[in-house]
């Protein structure tokens, strides 16, 4: 992962581009899902990274909510790029 965020730059977009990046990959969500992501669908979870309310998920054969974890994402946000 590492070697996948250090390409991007540490311009304006930058931080965005990472989030979405790690969102993705640690929550293991699809394009859609993760389109679908509001600021209020994301809590933290106490050290443990943060936790992703989605209100409908094609992964999820019910349609219904679904919550996903995303470790680590948050502790890895804060770091500032090499």
């Amino acid at each position: 992962m590492r070697q996948i965020l250090a390409p991007i730059d540490a311009d304006l977009a930058g931080p965005r581009d990472r989030a979405l990046l790690l969102v993705e990959f640690s929550g293991a969500l699809r394009g859609a899902d993760l389109a679908a992501i509001r600021v209020e669908h994301i809590t933290e979870a106490r050290e443990r990274g943060l936790r992703i309310t989605l209100a409908h998920s094609e992964g999820d054969r019910t349609g219904g909510a679904v919550t996903v974890g995303a470790p680590r994402v948050a502790m890895t946000l804060r770091q500032k790029p090499s």
